[in-house]
């Protein structure tokens, strides 16, 4: 793995993994938001932005067309280990 490296605001980071390069894009609380390849290959992440488990993952979208979704009870704790996956 090449060195990473940030772009000026510390929102992207590039580095080289074998033979492919990746670039892992983060919102302002530092949470993956997209993890792009230079191959192609693409996965995104989406938080929960209220309640008890704000911050936590919510869904993983990726290039494959695989969805899966994570849900939390009202005191913040994960209702399943896997999530429900979809084909989209």
């Amino acid at each position: 793995m090449s060195r990473p490296k940030w772009n000026t605001d510390k929102t992207e980071l590039t580095y080289k993994d074998g033979s492919r390069w990746l670039k892992e894009t983060f919102n302002k609380e530092l949470n993956l938001i997209k993890r792009t390849t230079s191959w192609g290959e693409w996965t995104e992440h989406e938080y929960v932005d209220k309640g008890k488990a704000k911050g936590r993952i919510a869904v993983i979208r990726n290039s494959e067309g695989l969805v899966k979704k994570f849900s939390y009870d009202a005191s913040g704790r994960l209702q399943s280990n896997k999530g429900t996956e979809e084909m989209i």
